[in-house]
């Protein structure tokens, strides 16, 4: 089955607004002893930060990610 550039222009539409809006739910909470900050990506732990200066490096980068284009839902 053949798609047209229209299809393929669609479909990528489509799935674009999908993950923008179905995203991984991303959340930080500290640990229990209070010295690492645990980040979670839909409910798994994928990284722990234990240094100050990677907190610190953490909020920068997710700050020069909020600077840039925001996105928009459909």
């Amino acid at each position: 089955m053949k798609i047209t550039k229209r299809q393929l222009r669609r479909i990528i539409r489509e799935e674009k607004n999908r993950l923008l809006t179905e995203g991984p739910v991303i959340g930080f909470e500290w640990d229990r002893s209070g010295l690492a900050m645990e980040m979670h990506v839909d409910g798994q732990k994928v990284a722990s930060f234990m240094r100050h200066r990677e907190v610190e490096e953490l909020i920068q980068q997710l700050q020069d990610l909020l600077a840039g284009p925001m996105r928009t839902s459909p």
